[in-house]
C-alpha cells in the first residue's frame, strides 16, 4: 500500500529528481546538503495526501556517537538482489547511490551516529550470525533486513520484537507497508514489515515484461489497453502467446533456440496464483492462520492456469528445461513475447535492443475486481528488530527517519533507475507501475511457510505436475502440524 501513495507523484518526481541531482552536484563529488523538509514529493500530492507525508516529530537527539548496526542478507550471492541502498562510502554521480549517501550523511549528522552495514552474501550466513549473537545475549545488531524464508524461525524462536512495542514508529505513514505488517503478524503480534528503509523489498514484486516490437509485428492487441480496459486476463495472455510461438530452425524440437509466447521461472508460479486470489494460507475472523490452498475454487483456478502454463510448445520454463538459460536472456534476445518475472530483472534489460514494456500479472478473468501484485515469499526483504536491542526508542527514531527519507528521496531515484533505458521512452509504463504497486498482496501462509509450501510449490512447475489436489492432500497433515507448532511457539514466546 505504501506504493499507491507515490505513483502519481513519481511521474513528476522522476523528472524533478533528475534535474535536482544534475543541478546540485558539487565539483568534489559530494552533493550539497539540503533541508530534510524541502521535498519535491510534498509539492506533487494533493492536500489530503500531504497530511500523511509529514513525519512525526523527530527531534535531533544526540545519540553520543552510537554505531547503529544494520544486518543485511543477500540471496545466494545474486547481485541484483543484494541490499545496496543502506550505506554508501562515497558519491558516485549515479542518482540512486547519491540519494543513499545523502540519507546516510543526514542521519549521521542529525543524530550523531555512525551507520554500519554488516552484509552477508548468503542469507543463511546472516541467519547464523543473528541467532548466535542473540543466544550469546550480545547486542550486535540494532536492525536486521532478513529474507522472508527465514522469518518463521526468527519469529517463533522469540528472537525478534513485536514492532508495536517500539513507541517511535508511526506505522500509519505511507513509508511503512501496512499489508506486509498484517501478513507478518499472528496472535495480535507484529514481527516484521516492509518499508522504504530499503527498496530491496520492491525488487521481489512480480511483474510481466513484454516485447513491444513483437506486439507491432504480429498486429496484436495493445497490452496497455487490455490492462486499462479490464481485459488483461490469463485466457488473453495464453491466446496471444500462441500466435508467436514457433520452431525457428524447423528441427522439430522446441528449445532455447526457438520463440515462445511466454517465459517464466518456477518461483513465479506461486505469484501467478496469489495474483488471482489463491493463497497458501489466510487469517480467519479471529486472526488465526488457516490453510486455504485446498479450497475447491482455488484448485479449479490452479488447474485452469497450469494446464496452459504446462504447454511446452508455447511456454518456456527456464528452470524446468535445464538448458542453462539465464533469467531474462531469451527475452532480451527477442525470443519471448511475455516474460513472467520480477522487478529485480528490469535494470538488467536496459541494453536490450528491442523495446519492451512492463505490466502487472493478469487477472484470472474479467470478474476479478482488481489487479493484484504478489511477492516472492522466499527472498522478500523484511525488517525485524532483534530482541537483544536494548534501545528501542532510539532505534525506532532511526528506523522512522530512514523510512521517511527513503520515501521522500530514495524512492524517486529508484524509479529513475528502474525505468532507465529502453523502457524510459514509454510513458505508459509509468501508468503500469500504478497497477503493479498500488495493490501488493502477501500470502500469509507463504510468509509463515506452512508445510514448507514456499519451497515445495516450486516442484509443481518443475515437474509439470497437474495432480495438484493430490500434491496438496499429501502435505495437508504437515501443514496443520506447522500451524499448530507456530501457534504453540508464539504463545510460549509471548508468555
Amino acid at each position: 500500500m505504501k506504493k499507491f501513495y507515490l505513483v502519481m507523484l513519481l511521474i513528476v518526481s522522476i523528472i524533478v529528481s533528475t534535474v535536482f541531482f544534475s543541478c546540485t552536484k558539487e565539483t568534489d563529488g559530494e552533493s550539497k546538503e539540503t533541508d530534510s523538509n524541502d521535498s519535491s514529493a510534498s509539492d506533487t500530492v494533493n492536500e489530503d495526501e500531504a497530511k500523511t507525508d509529514v513525519p512525526q516529530d523527530l527531534p535531533a537527539i544526540d545519540m553520543g556517537g552510537k554505531t547503529f548496526r544494520i544486518l543485511t542478507a543477500g540471496w545466494y550471492d545474486y547481485p541484483p538482489l543484494s541490499v545496496t541502498d543502506i550505506v554508501k562510502e562515497e558519491m558516485t554521480g549515479e542518482s540512486l547511490d547519491d540519494a543513499v549517501r545523502d540519507r546516510q550523511l543526514y542521519l549521521e549528522e542529525k543524530y550523531n551516529i555512525k551507520i554500519e552495514q554488516i552484509d552477508f552474501v548468503h542469507f543463511w550466513e546472516s541467519d547464523d550470525s543473528l541467532l548466535k549473537t542473540i543466544q550469546a545475549d550480545e547486542a550486535a545488531y540494532d536492525l536486521a533486513l532478513m529474507r522472508s524464508c527465514s522469518f518463521n524461525s526468527l519469529a517463533t524462536g522469540g528472537n525478534i520484537y513485536d514492532l508495536s512495542e517500539i513507541p517511535t514508529i508511526d506505522l500509519e505513514r505511507p513509508w511503512w507497508d501496512s499489508n506486509s505488517y498484517d501478513s507478518l503478524s499472528l496472535l495480535g503480534k507484529h514481527y516484521g514489515i516492509c518499508s522504504d528503509i530499503t527498496m530491496n523489498d520492491d525488487l521481489s514484486v512480480w511483474c510481466v515484461f513484454f516485447n513491444k516490437n513483437m506486439i507491432q509485428d504480429y498486429a496484436l492487441d495493445n497490452p496497455y489497453n487490455l490492462v486499462k480496459n479490464n481485459q488483461w486476463t490469463y485466457d488473453k495472455i495464453f491466446e496471444m502467446g500462441k500466435l508467436i510461438s514457433k520452431d525457428v530452425n524447423s528441427d522439430g524440437i522446441r528449445n532455447k533456440d526457438d520463440m515462445f509466447g511466454i517465459n517464466h521461472i518456477n518461483d513465479a508460479v506461486l505469484g501467478m496464483m496469489n495474483c488471482v486470489g489463491v493463497n497458501i494460507g489466510e487469517l480467519d475472523n479471529s486472526g488465526n492462520l488457516e490453510f486455504t490452498l485446498n479450497r475447491e475454487n482455488n484448485i479449479t483456478k490452479m488447474l485452469n492456469i497450469l494446464t496452459n502454463l504446462f504447454d511446452q510448445d508455447n511456454v518456456y520454463n527456464l528452470h524446468a528445461r535445464g538448458e542453462g538459460v539465464a533469467d531474462g536472456a531469451m527475452f532480451s534476445q527477442g525470443q519471448i513475447l511475455f516474460d513472467f518475472s520480477a522487478i529485480q530483472v528490469a535494470p538488467g534489460l536496459r541494453m536490450m535492443e528491442q523495446d519492451f514494456g512492463i505490466l502487472p500479472y493478469p487477472k484470472y478473468d474479467e470478474t476479478q475486481s482488481d489487479y493484484m501484485s504478489s511477492v516472492s515469499p522466499l527472498y522478500l526483504t523484511v525488517s525485524v528488530v532483534p530482541v537483544t536491542n536494548t534501545d528501542l526508542e532510539n532505534t525506532g527514531i532511526i528506523m522512522e527517519e530512514m523510512a521517511y527519507q527513503g520515501y521522500k528521496n530514495i524512492r524517486p531515484a529508484f524509479y529513475d533507475i528502474l525505468l532507465e533505458g529502453k523502457i524510459a521512452r514509454d510513458d505508459e509504463s509509468l501508468d503500469m507501475l500504478d497497477y503493479i504497486f498500488k495493490n501488493v498482496v502477501y500470502d500469509v501462509g507463504a510468509m509463515w511457510n506452512i508445510g514448507a509450501f514456499s519451497w515445495e510449490f516450486v516442484s509443481i512447475s518443475q515437474e509439470y505436475n497437474l495432480n495438484v489436489a493430490s500434491f496438496i492432500e499429501a502435505r495437508k497433515e504437515q501443514v496443520q502440524s506447522d500451524i499448530n507448532k507456530i501457534t504453540e511457539e508464539l504463545t510460549k514466546a509471548n508468555g
